[in-house]
Order: C-alpha cells, then structure tokens, then sequence
C-alpha cells in the first residue's frame, strides 16, 4: 500500500509539473506573441485621411528618425504618429504626473502624490492655456495629436506596459502636449517652495550675521560670463555664534544625512566662429536629468521639402525647413538641436520663479490683499483611483495661487508660481526651428512660455549669444542691488500694493550678453550674470559654480576649437573642486598616530593613489567624496536639528549645494563656538568624518578595495515597469556599466541620473556635429534598434549628429478621403 501511495503521489506531482510547465511556456508564448504585435511599425505603407500628401518616414540603425513632409502639418502628423507607436506609455506617465492622474493606473499607492500635483490644477490650465496660443502653432498641436492618436490605433496590440496593468491607453489631445510641459516645470523647479519655507525659518530664527553666513551671495567658483565678482559677496569670516544653543528638544528627532538632491540642469556653451576651423559657431549642449528606459529625448529630423525622397548625405539645401536634433515625446518641436542657420542648447535656470505669500485671515473665508477684502476659493477635485472608488480632494486658493501649507509659526502659505500663469505656457519653442540668426533667437526666446532656462545659441556666420528663455516676473529692481532680494526669497505678505509681482519683464527688457569679447560662453546652472541682469532673474537656489568654472578654465585653456575638441569638454572628470577637500584630509585628518591606531594604511595608500578625478578605478575619489559630504553632515547636524524642530518635513538639502564657502570657512578657521559639542575640537571632527566613511564603505562593499569609484557609480538604468516587476529587467533595462564622473564636473553622472544627451554641434556644419544619447530611442524591447547607441554614450563614443544610412523607411499615405 505505501508503495502504491507513493507512486500516486509522484504521479500527480509529475501532472502538476507538466501542468506548470505547459502553463509558464504557454505564458511565455503569450506574451511573446503580445509583445511581438504591439512592435512599432517601420517598414511598408499606411494610409491616412488626415495628410494632405504623402509623408516618408526614415530611420537609421539606430532607430533615429527622418521625417520628410510636403507642410509642416504633415510633419507634426508624423513625429506624433511615431512618438506613439515607440513613445505612448512615456508620454501618458508625461501628461499624466502633471494632470495628477496617476493613480488612475498604478492605483492608490499614487494618490497622495496626485493630491500634491492637483492643487496645481494644470489640467485646467492647460485647456485655458490653448485659448490663447498662437493659431499655426495650436494647428500643429492638434495635427499631432491626431498622429499620435492614429499611431496608437495602428499598432496590433495595445504597447505591452498596459497589458501588464491591466489598463487601455486613453486617446492624446492637444492639451495633453501642454501638460508635457507643465511636467517639465514639476521637475525643473520647485512645486511646493520647501527651500523659500527653509531659508523663512533661519531667516526669522537666527541671527541675521549667521543667516548671512549661511546664505552667502557668491564665492571662489563662480564664473559668471560677464566677470561679475561675486567673490566680494562671499563670506570671508565665521560670525560670533554658539552653534550648541540650537539644541532642539529631544523629540524634534535627528538626521545625520543632509545629502543634496540632485540639481536638474546642464551644461552649455558656444564658441565663436572666430575660433573654429569652418567659421560656423559652435554649441555644445548636455543636459543633466534622471535616466530612465526609454530615455527622456527621441531623436529625429524634420524636413519641409518639395522632394519625397530624402539625401542623407547633405542637409536639404532646397528644404523650406531643416532641423535636427532632440524632440520631447508629448510635444511637435526640436528642443535642442540646430537648422542649419542657429545651434541652440539649454541649462536649467535657477533664478527666482515663485513665492510663497502669507496669508493675513480677517476670518474663516476671508483674508487681505493690497486689492481690499477677497473670498477664499474652495476647489474640489476628482481622482480616479485604479481598483477603488473616486476621492473628492478639496483645497483652498487666494488670488496668488493654492495654499500649500504653513510656515513654522502656523501662517497659511499660498504659492505664486510662474507656471500658473498663462504667460508661462505656450509653444513659441516653435519658433525656434525657423530662426536664421542669434537675433531672431533671442526674440523667440523672449516670447517663450517654459520652464525657465538659460538659452545659448550660436549662428552659422560665427555670431553667439545667451539669454533667459522663459518668462521672467518683475520683482526685484532692475537697475541696482536691493535688499528686496532677501524679501523675495523668504515668505511674505503681500497686503501692501508695493509688495508683490509686477507683472512680466517686457521682450526688450530682457537680459543678454552677444558676441562677448571673450568670444566664449557658458552656463552651468549657477549664476550666470551680475547687477542688474541678475536682479531681474532673483535667486532660486542657483547650483555651486565648480562645473561652470572648470568648463570655463577648460575653453580658455585653447585658442581653436573642432567638434571634438567641444566634445572632450563635456567629458571632463577632473576633480578639480574635490581637490583642496582630499588635501584637507592629507592634512588635517590622517597623522600617523591616527592612522595606526585605527589601522588606516590601506585607506592611506588609496588617498596617496587618488587621480584627483572621478575615474572608475579610483578608491581615493570615492574616500574623498564620502569625507565632505560627513563632514557636511556632522557641522551642520546643529542647525538641521533646529529646523526640524519648527517644521519636521524639511532638511537643509534645498540650501547644502550653496554652502560649501560657509562649511570651507568652518573647518579652516576651526572655531570653538561652532564645534558640535559631541567633539573636543575640529580634528576630532574630521578625524570622526574618515572613520564613517571607512565604516560606511567597508560595510557596503566588503573591503576598501571594493569602493572603487566605479563600483559606487554603477549605473542602474531601468524601464519604470521592471521596477514593479522584476523578472521584466532582463528584457528591458540597459546593462550596468561602472562610469566615471560625478556631481562637481562637467561630466556630471550618477547610478541613474547624469548627462541625458552630449550634443555638439555647429549650424550648416552639422556633419561635423555629435551626438549621444542613453537607453534606445524605441522602447520596445524586441525593437530592432533597442539599446542601440547606449554603449556610445556609456564608452564616450562621439556618434555623428546626424542619421546615417537609411535602414527601415515607412511611407505615411494620404488617401483624401
């Protein structure tokens, strides 16, 4: 009997096997064959009633698109028909984190996050937004959304990331390319005003010689390009001041972990045409945002052309428009690229584009303006939540925008933000794509409704030039320094009629600087301009100037300039910042009874060894990039502690980027009153700093010699899905590579955070011109082209800017119904 119990066991075992065998290989199949039809369509014909002519559609080895058209309608037609057939699901995530909509497919894991977007209401004034855009410009959008629209139902099989969710892609309007750029303004500035509430806090609870001290105006790095000296506004002493009084009350908590967000931004910069071999000017562009798969930008070219049939050896000289270089999935335009005539590039601008204003109640649903007495607004939105009922979510709006919180005495908060205003929402982008000098640019760039950046662009006559671009709101005098700067970046009321915005700075107001005599120009995120240029822009946290300085020192190092040479600039790893903290560490940290005592020979040796850059191989870059940011940490724990003791949700990383000359000065002139009262003096301090670190480091990687720079710097680049589910990884996300570079260097790169593109590039010359980008421009995984061109952004590659031979062509047929 046992032996005949045990054979019916192992038979059903046996059955249950094969049962879950054939199910996992029918499974496999399934979604083999599911992902096989949602592939993007790239070869043969595919009639449209909505062209007027036939449109052809080109792509490269590496997916990278042509797009030949008889109208500019045409061609937006096409871009959106193939945006969506390789794009929709990044450009549904696109408008949806800027309607907050998210958690109408991923369910209520999102719906605070989407309570945090809705008070923006950027649904609303996107649809308001399309009232007042110009009408060619509103005819492209609407003929783009019914590419994208006509891309979607074209493909066989719903795009395989809302067969994993269980969902059905709802149709593009044109609005929603409106929000793809209200999603840019979420990632680009400040949505809430933590750092304005933090600096309100120091502002009103120290002393005014410390809040200076700890919000200085300029140091060292900066290398603004019209020679401002901003070193005169750095702090050149440490204030009187017992650090130990801020000790908070033991359950305001402690975090030893101040660690700066990363700063969304870039490099750029143009040399003249006098500097270069063919005359032309050249701009180099890379633009630094997290790193996902697909990436952020999808290559293509667009022409306006008599011709069907496409050269791609030669620009079309005969072309009514050429342009090439980086579009957005979600919107008809070239972002950064060049037209033969202009080569233009971005860098995140952080001047000053928002306020928080206290509101004064006079009782429950009123309160004061310069403008008399106003009704609270009481807003209700809907969220649709994946797998539950809708949540009605309501919240209070002034006339200066949604109330957002309180300040640390319990004052009501609302937020002043350029993107709530119309004029900081259009499509003049557009404009760009026919410009023919740097002066037509800059009058673009004065119009333009966007995230506020600093545009560099150069002509094919050699002309350069920068500007803002992005409206610029009058606040701060524009003529002289004020101490109206310190007034707009803390909270204030605004019940007087001469408090406030004054409206926008008119086309002819706006700051630039053309053709300078140094015949360079540059731009990294921290300030560019000093005087009155600057006052007109206003502080919103620029970045330290240590990139901006070494591309500086790097263009100045040279009297010519090829695309290459450009190219290597942006590939710069030197750790020219990091150097004065590795010889504080030599110095001050590391005496020889230290050493052995705690058996630091081997950490030693790989300071000794260090390379002064961010190189995959370097242990010591590793040590010495650790060591500030302990330092940081432990100096600052006292005033960290005194902020979560009046507001628990804030930290000091809005501010850490702009406190390094404050820090420096600390641990240099060492004095006692600032010493954190855990340590008998600043040596301990330090010496406290390197054993974290090599602590820190030994437990992560195992050994010292493991926490090579590369190790650290291993890129993790991945699908959204995958995260979510992780057998999916193998299939999508792009292989893990040790990289070098890092934060304070023009080659700016993290785990998944760094240089999105590296364009170089001169207009008319753009067969010289370079370009990488990360991940694949499909984002489909069984894409033919899917990861191709990830290793030449990995490994440095300087791949050409334009397309190469043809590959897989795709005619869009108009059928005139």
């Amino acid at each position: 009997m046992r032996i005949l119990d045990v054979k019916a066991r192992m038979h059903k075992i046996k059955i249950s096997l094969i049962f879950i065998i054939s199910l996992s290989i029918i499974l496999a199949l399934s979604t083999f064959i599911a992902l096989t039809l949602s592939k993007p369509m790239i070869e043969g014909n595919i009639p449209s009633p909505v062209l007027a002519n036939d449109v052809l559609v080109e792509r490269d080895k590496q997916g990278v698109v042509t797009i030949t058209a008889k109208s500019r309608h045409d061609a937006s037609y096409a871009l959106g028909f193939v945006h969506a057939q390789e794009r929709f699901f990044q450009m549904d995530l696109l408008r949806r984190n800027a309607a907050g909509e998210i958690s109408e497919i991923f369910g209520s894991i999102a719906v605070e996050y989407d309570k945090s977007i809705r008070i923006h209401q950027f649904r609303k004034r996107a649809k308001h937004a399309l009232k007042h855009l110009d009408d060619a410009h509103l005819a492209i959008l609407k003929q783009y959304a019914k590419g994208v629209n006509d891309g979607l139902l074209k493909l066989t099989v719903t795009p395989f990331e809302y067969l994993l969710l269980q969902q059905s892609p709802q149709p593009w309007l044109a609005e929603d390319s409106l929000l793809a750029i209200y999603s840019m303004y979420l990632q680009l500035q400040d949505k809430e005003g933590k750092r304005e509430q933090l600096l309100g806090i120091l502002n009103d609870t120290l002393p005014k010689s410390v809040f200076r001290f700890l919000t200085p105006k300029g140091s060292q790095w900066d290398a603004p390009i019209d020679s401002t000296n901003y070193l005169a506004s750095s702090p050149s002493s440490v204030p009187k001041f017992d650090i130990n009084s801020l000790t908070p009350p033991e359950q305001a908590g402690f975090i030893n972990n101040i660690d700066s967000p990363h700063l969304y931004g870039s490099n750029n910069w143009a040399i003249s045409g006098q500097l270069t071999p063919h005359g032309a000017a050249i701009v180099a562009n890379d633009m630094h945002l997290n790193i996902s798969v697909p990436n952020t930008w999808f290559r293509a070219t667009l022409v306006v052309s008599n011709k069907n049939k496409s050269n791609l050896s030669q620009p079309h000289a005969n072309a009514e428009l050429w342009v090439s270089g980086l579009t957005l999935p979600g919107a008809p335009a070239i972002v950064v690229g060049s037209n033969k005539h202009i080569a233009w590039g971005f860098t995140n601008s952080y001047g000053d584009w928002s306020d928080l204003v206290k509101i004064k109640w006079v009782d429950d649903n009123t309160y004061q303006t310069a403008f008399g007495i106003k009704n609270i607004q009481h807003m209700t939105e809907v969220i649709n939540v994946k797998g539950n009922e809708p949540i009605h979510f309501t919240f209070k709006s002034s006339i200066w925008g949604p109330i957002i919180g309180q300040d640390h005495n319990g004052t009501d908060l609302a937020y002043r933000w350029v993107a709530h205003d119309v004029e900081g929402i259009n499509f003049n982008l557009l404009n760009l794509e026919n410009s023919q000098s740097i002066n037509n640019a800059l009058e673009v760039a004065a119009t333009a409704g966007m995230p506020a950046q600093n545009l560099v662009v150069g002509d094919a006559q050699g002309n350069i030039a920068w500007t803002i671009m992005g409206p610029i709101p009058i606040k701060l005098s524009t003529e002289t320094e004020t101490e109206t700067e310190t007034e707009t970046e803390t909270p204030q009321y605004w019940t007087e009629k001469n408090v406030g915005w004054q409206g926008y700075l008119p086309e002819n107001k706006y700051p630039h600087v053309i053709n300078p005599p140094e015949r360079r120009l540059w731009t990294a995120n921290s300030k560019v301009v000093g005087g009155s240029h600057y006052n007109k822009l206003g502080n919103g946290g620029y970045a330290l100037g240590a990139r901006a300085k070494q591309i500086k020192e790097n263009l100045f190092n040279q009297d010519s300039f090829n695309e290459l040479q450009a190219f290597e600039v942006q590939l710069d790893d030197r750790a020219l910042f990091l150097a004065r903290w590795h010889a504080l560490i030599m110095q001050h940290a590391l005496s020889e009874p230290f050493i052995k005592h705690n058996h630091l020979e081997a950490l030693k040796l790989h300071l000794h060894n260090w390379q002064a850059r961010a190189s995959v191989d370097s242990v010591g870059y590793t040590i010495v990039k650790h060591f500030r940011n302990e330092v940081f940490n432990l100096v600052l724990a006292p005033i960290q502690q005194h902020v979560l003791a009046h507001n628990d949700q804030l930290t000091l990383s809005p501010l850490k980027r702009q406190l390094e000359p404050s820090i420096w000065l600390l641990v240099n002139q060492q004095p006692t009153s600032w010493l954190p009262n855990k340590y008998q003096s600043w040596t301990a301090l330090l010496e406290h700093a390197l054993l974290n670190v090599h602590t820190k480091l030994t437990a992560t990687y195992g050994s010292l010699e493991n926490a090579n720079w590369g190790a650290v710097n291993r890129t993790h680049i991945r699908h959204p899905m995958s995260k979510s589910l992780p057998l999916l990884g193998w299939l999508t996300d792009m292989p893990q590579s040790q990289i070098s570079g890092d934060t304070f260097m023009p080659k700016v790169q993290g785990v998944a955070f760094g240089s999105s593109q590296r364009m170089t590039v001169a207009p008319g010359k753009e067969e010289f011109g370079i370009l990488t980008v990360p991940t694949s421009q499909s984002s489909h995984p069984l894409s033919p082209y899917y990861r191709k061109g990830h290793d030449d952004w990995v490994k440095a590659i300087p791949a050409p800017f334009l397309p190469t031979e043809t590959q897989y062509s795709l005619t869009l047929k108009a059928t005139h119904n």
